[in-house]
Parts: structure tokens; C-alpha cells; sequence
């Protein structure tokens, strides 16, 4: 049999890899297109934790100013709506694919007594104990790590504070302080915020 060329020796396989490139990307977005619903295995976009009660103070000092490595944290109920910046390539996509994200509801009043809290120092769960976030009710409970806690009412309101006295040198300055708040109700994770103590 004659060769017709001097070298052809790796251009098929070559042109097999490219071919089928080719046609796995073609089946990928055939099946992109028929099953819209199906869900990725991995998530592209991940959401976001609801933030909307904040930490906006960890104090380390007694109330004549000294520092006592006091560690009181203040929580406060953040009503103002998170904006969104719509340039942002990750947020253009996500508009695109449909995937938004949920927005926590800010004009709610959270019963205290159906909240309870979680807290974190670098990372690490603390092992306090926080039944409920109605400082009233927190009182009779078996509680440890936390020495007071204060607040109005029964119910959270759009810009109330609540503030949780631990436990002398709970909190060092520079610590990185961490509360998930949880509802007893719904059994799910209300609101989470991260502060540098």
C-alpha cells in the first residue's frame, strides 16, 4: 500500500482528542437545557449567611474605664436592608442564573424566648450556654459562661440591643468573635455576624 504522505503518524489522534472536547461540551449543554430544575452538585454561588443581629461591641473594661478583660457583647437588630451592588460579576450572574439569594426579614419583632445563640472565639465554639435571648427568662435558667444579660421586652425590635456580660477573659482584644443566631421554631439559623474583638 503506498503512503500518500511522508509522515501522518498523530494527526487522528490529535483530531479524536479535539472531536471529542467537542462533543462532550455539546452533551454538556444539551443536558443543561433539558434539565433545567437539576440541581449542580456543587455550589457555584454559595449563600450567603443572613446577617441581622450584629455585634457591635465587645467591651473589656469596667464601667469606670479599666480594663478588666470585662467581655460584654453588645448585639444590635441592623433594619437597614443590605445593598446589593449590581455591577459585581458574581452578582450578574447569579441574577442571570436566577439564583438569589434569601432576604432575612428586617421589620420582624423575633420573640426573644424563641431565639437562642451560639458563640465562637477564633474559630473554636465556646462552651457557654444560652437557652434564650429574653434576659428576663434568661435569668431562673441553667446557664454557665454568662454571668448577666440585658435587654427590653419580650420582643426584638428593629434596632434593639441586647448585651451578654461573659464571664471575665472570655474575649481577649484582638480576638475574633463569632454569633449564630438560632430560632427554636423553625429550627434553622436566623442570623450570623463575625466581629474582631
Amino acid at each position: 500500500m503506498a503512503r500518500l504522505c511522508g509522515d501522518d503518524q498523530g494527526v487522528s489522534h490529535q483530531i479524536g482528542i479535539l472531536l471529542l472536547l467537542a462533543l462532550t461540551t455539546a452533551l454538556f449543554i444539551v443536558l443543561i437545557n433539558i434539565l433545567p430544575e437539576f440541581p449542580p452538585t456543587f455550589d457555584l454561588f454559595p449563600q450567603d449567611e443572613p446577617c441581622i443581629f450584629e455585634i457591635v461591641s465587645v467591651t473589656h473594661t469596667n464601667k469606670e474605664g479599666k480594663y478588666t478583660k470585662a467581655s460584654r457583647v453588645t448585639l444590635w437588630y441592623n433594619d437597614t436592608a443590605v445593598q446589593v451592588d449590581h455591577h459585581d460579576p458574581a452578582m450578574r450572574m447569579k441574577e442571570i442564573f436566577e439564583w438569589e439569594k434569601e432576604v432575612p426579614d428586617r421589620e420582624k419583632n423575633y420573640l426573644k424566648d424563641d431565639l437562642y445563640a451560639q458563640f465562637y472565639r477564633n474559630g473554636e465554639p465556646l462552651y457557654v450556654r444560652i437557652p434564650t435571648m429574653d434576659a428576663h427568662l434568661f435569668i431562673p435558667t441553667h446557664h454557665y459562661g454568662v454571668q448577666t444579660m440585658n435587654g427590653k421586652g419580650g420582643l426584638w425590635r428593629p434596632n434593639g440591643r441586647i448585651t451578654v456580660d461573659f464571664n471575665d477573659g472570655t474575649f481577649e482584644p484582638g480576638d475574633t468573635v463569632r454569633v449564630e443566631i438560632y430560632s427554636k421554631s423553625e429550627k434553622r439559623l436566623i442570623s450570623a455576624h463575625t466581629y474582631v474583638a
